[in-house]
């Protein structure tokens, strides 16, 4: 009994687990027989149950590490995306804002110019109102000059009445004669230069009426502008209106844009601890099966377990605010319930 105990425990002691007494005990001793067959198949059984636990582990621990590399390296990503739409919406706010304080600028200045051809419309209508005064003065002074003429044709038959007289009296009226033929005269060139008035007079009165039908024409052109100018000022002031909205808008993006930002990176640097933690324990399951491996629990089979060193990656520092997780070695029992047959590489 003893020499098979000390042959049995010997091959224990090496790792040989498929080792059972198989010699008749005395019935004394058959019960440390059937005691130390049973420690060693529950020892068997236990020491199967954790290399296969451990290998299922280490490579539900290994595809969780690539899952997490992958899904690390599309947060990094999607980082550097959103911080550049970050920075283009911020240029997108400014230019917006701007676009919205020029459309105010002009909108006053459109103002301005309302101002102005108001008062050109204006100006133009006192200018209408003095050439009609102007013209209604041509035409009074049309009718004195018709009123000089008839009083100088007058004058000249009157002339003519006194030379027939001064005629009549003859060397007496000598003298008289001579004035008449000079007040004859001087009526003959008020005449003259009656017509002559009438004339400058009646081009003026056509001067003025084509003046007037200008400064009209002006005060139309000056009443389109305004319409125009009016209808540039509810269009820039509408335009004004709608890129303040839109700044506003924009600037609400971006601080949403911001705090997604903050976000992923805070999810990058959870990532980069969760992939970390990942390459311990896959680390530790190698060890764990390094250790397993020195057993042979039957069947022909030793688990031929490669310890493998993965040097585990610096945590990820955020940005803007840095998340610090001290991440703990999980527990072999956590995972050993754990299949490792789901696809990691979809998620």
């Amino acid at each position: 009994m003893v020499e098979t105990l000390e042959a049995n425990l010997g091959k224990l002691a090496q790792g040989d687990l498929t080792s059972e007494i198989s010699e008749a005990f005395s019935p004394a001793y058959e019960s440390v027989k059937v005691n130390f067959n049973g420690a060693v198949a529950e020892l068997r059984d236990l020491i199967g149950t954790v290399m296969e636990s451990a290998a299922t582990i280490r490579t539900g621990s290994g595809e969780i590490a690539q899952a997490s590399e992958d899904l690390a390296r599309r947060t990094e990503a999607n980082a550097a995306s959103l911080e550049e739409t970050s920075a283009a919406v911020t240029q997108m706010d400014g230019r917006l804002k701007a676009t919205a304080a020029s459309a105010s600028r002009t909108v006053e200045r459109a103002d301005g110019a309302i101002a102005t051809v108001s008062g050109g419309r204006g100006i133009a209508d006192e200018a209408v109102q003095a050439m009609t005064r102007v013209a209604d003065s041509a035409k009074g002074i049309d009718s004195v000059i018709e009123g000089l003429d008839k009083i100088a044709f007058q004058t000249r038959v009157l002339a003519m009445n006194a030379a027939v007289e001064a005629g009549r009296a003859g060397e007496a009226g000598r003298g008289f004669a001579v004035v008449a033929d000079l007040v004859s005269a001087l009526a003959m060139r008020a005449e003259e230069e009656a017509g002559r008035a009438r004339d400058q007079l009646t081009a003026t009165q056509t001067d003025i009426v084509a003046a007037v039908e200008m400064v009209q024409k002006v005060d139309g052109a000056l009443a389109d502008i305004s319409g125009d100018v009016a209808e540039v000022h509810s269009l820039l002031n509408q335009m004004a209106t709608d890129n303040q909205a839109q700044s506003t808008a924009i600037t609400q993006i971006s601080v949403a844009i911001g705090t997604m930002d903050q976000t992923t990176q805070q999810n990058a640097a959870m990532v980069e601890e969760t992939s970390a933690a990942a390459r311990n324990l896959s680390g530790e399951v190698a060890a764990l099966s390094e250790q397993a491996s020195k057993f042979n629990v039957g069947n022909g089979a030793r688990v031929a377990a490669v310890r493998t060193q993965v040097p585990a990656r610096p945590a990820r520092t955020a940005k803007a605010n840095t998340y610090v997780s001290p991440v703990k070695p999980l527990p072999a029992a956590a995972m050993a319930n754990g299949a490792g047959s789901d696809d990691w590489a979809s998620f």
